[in-house]
């Protein structure tokens, strides 16, 4: 598991990062801890972020929040069910 982890990118936590993070956090209102998250998310070119603890359909710059376990809006309704009438 930690090789397969380990070729996947990694987003750096420097300094500069956890302030940018931080004032995101302040300006979106969000947890510091969730700011990390998604400051992690923007800097790595994400379009969606899936997490059911945050404001669901936030966007941040060209980021989305998405609940993944809410039906979500982006998705298509599932088709009318047909019902037999007997006559």
């Amino acid at each position: 598991m930690v090789s397969l982890l380990a070729q996947e990118r990694v987003m750096s936590a420097d300094a500069p990062f956890v302030e940018r993070a931080l004032h995101l956090s302040r300006e979106h209102q969000v947890s510091p801890w969730d700011g990390l998250i998604v400051q992690a998310a923007i800097d790595a070119d994400c379009s969606m972020l899936f997490s059911e603890d945050m404001h669901a359909g936030l966007r941040i710059g060209s980021l989305t929040i998405v609940n993944p376990f809410a039906t979500a809006a982006h998705e298509p309704a599932p088709p009318p069910s047909r019902r037999r009438t007997r006559r």
